[in-house]
Order: structure tokens, then sequence, then C-alpha cells
């Protein structure tokens, strides 16, 4: 088929192939699209009442519907108003961009870990560990998507990533120093074994500033989008926050029993908030667009 259509009450959505896929192919795209409108409304349970294939005809050159397609999703339905949703006209020519992401296979894609994202209305606000620990993951591999490579210095800088990047470049220039100091030192006193030696060029190498603190310099880069978003919260977390939840993601991670709290709970909830404000930055949003649409408080409603 040429052509897959995406139905709610009406046509809204064509997916159009420059060659024609297998009829095994299309559950791929289509969960794929669902992985966007997951992005656009924060909500799992996202469905279509039809789903139409399409086929060009040889003469005349016209596309046929071939086959309907109908999937039985959940059963609830999203009270979410269109307002506090991210709309096709917010995202614009940006919409691409944001689709492109979405179909990129490569390593450190965040929407490879939005476990976070609720099921449905009635699972708002609702965090787990799970859930902390996908949000960590996700701004973890976002900042690292950011890099575009493990050379800090083909990064592209901008208002947004500045100080993070030439924090990275200071510590850079400081392993390149130990490098140098480790090889000498060898020289002067006899070398290590081969493996004792490789475990300390590979942790030289993949030095990085830490979690915590890569997480709190976008966190103040985009603190008045995140704050805008959650108006409402009588909590605004700290640098402190952050750093605790990190503690606490790694902690369960390694089979450490831990109780959530109310300041680790809304502190997850301002990261999902972060998440979403640097994505949307990195598709091309610009700050204008971005802080009208954190005003609708789309991940709140």
């Amino acid at each position: 088929m040429n052509r897959v259509e995406l139905i709610g009450r009406t046509r809204y959505l064509t997916l159009q192939f420059s060659e024609p896929i297998s009829f095994g192919a299309v559950p791929f795209h289509i969960e794929k699209i669902k992985t966007l409108l997951s992005f656009m409304t924060f909500r799992q349970n996202v469905d279509f009442d039809e789903i139409a294939l399409q086929e060009k005809t040889s003469f005349p050159p016209l596309l046929m519907d071939t086959a309907l397609v109908y999937s039985k999703g959940s059963s609830t339905v999203t009270q979410k108003k269109a307002p506090n949703n991210i709309c096709f006209n917010d995202l614009d020519v940006t919409l691409s961009s944001l689709i492109e992401l979405i179909y990129c296979e490569q390593k450190n894609n965040p929407f490879s870990f939005m476990n976070f994202v609720p099921e449905d209305d009635k699972g708002l606000g609702r965090v787990t560990n799970d859930m902390v620990k996908g949000i960590v993951t996700c701004l973890e591999c976002e900042i690292a998507r950011l890099k575009k490579s493990d050379d800090i210095t083909s990064a592209i800088q901008d208002n947004k990533n500045d100080t993070y990047i030439q924090e990275e470049l200071r510590l850079q220039s400081l392993v390149k120093e130990l490098q140098k100091v480790a090889k000498d030192f060898q020289k002067k006193n006899g070398k290590f074994s081969k493996k004792t030696n490789d475990m300390i060029c590979g942790r030289l190498k993949y030095m990085t500033i830490a979690d915590a603190d890569k997480v709190c310099l976008f966190y103040v880069k985009y603190q008045k989008f995140i704050r805008k978003l959650f108006d409402k919260f009588e909590i605004v977390p700290t640098e402190d926050d952050i750093q605790n939840l990190i503690i606490y993601r790694n902690r369960t991670t390694h089979g450490t029993q831990a109780v959530l709290d109310e300041h680790i709970v809304t502190t997850a909830l301002y990261l999902t908030g972060l998440i979403y404000c640097m994505i949307l930055h990195s598709i091309g949003i610009d700050d204008k667009n971005l802080e009208q649409l954190c005003s609708r408080h789309f991940l709140w409603r």
C-alpha cells in the first residue's frame, strides 16, 4: 500500500510513502504515530476509530481504499480539552522534526523511555519508582542526544545548552591533563597491567560531569517555562531536590528500598516538564511559543 490514513471521527492524518509498504509494516507506522499523539496529549490511551490502507491504481492513478483496520484500544476516553494538549498547529513546521525523532532508531532516543506518560486521566500525577527511573533515563538520553556524538566539540551551542557544553569542555581539558599525568607516571614508575591501564584510560576517556549537575544546568535554563507549566504547584524544586531525586533513582535501581515523598514526586513532575521543554526546543519551537504552550498547562490538565 502507498498510504495509511489514521481516522478519528474524520480523516485528519495521512501517511504517504514514496514506495509501497507491505501489510506487515503497517503496525510499525501506526505505533509511531500513536507515540506522536501520546506525546502531544500526555496520555497513552490514544487510538483511532478506523485506519484506512490505500493503494495507488495504475490507471487512472488514484489512491483507493484497499483495507480498513479497526483498533480496539482503551475504553476510557480522556476528558482533556483541546487547548490543554500540544496541537498540530502549535508544532507547525517543526512537526516533521518531531516525527523524525520519534522514528529514529539510534541510541539516546528519549522516546524509548517515556514510561511516565499517564495511561489515562486517572493516572495524571501518579509517580512510581519505575517512572522516576524512566524520567531520569529519558533526561540522560535527551542530554546525550544534544551532544550529537561522544565528542562534545561537535555539539552546536545555543542559549539553552551553552553552559552545559562549556562545563563539559572544561572537564575535557582536565581529562587531557590527567591522561598525560597517567602516562608520565607509568613512564617513571613502571607500567600497570594491560587490564588496569585499559581501565584507567577508559574511565578518563568517558569521564563526564555528574548527572545531577547536568540536569541542574538545563533546569536553570528552562526554569521560567517549567514554572509557568506548573504555576499552581506550591513546591518549586531546588537543585538540592534534583540531587536527592538522582540519589533516590540510583539507590532504587541498585535494589535499595526507599519511600517516595512529596518532594521527590513534585521534582519528578517538574523534570517531566523539563524533558518536554528540551524536546520542543530541540525541534525548533522558539521561546515565545514554548512559553505560550506552557501557559496552557498541557502536562497538568
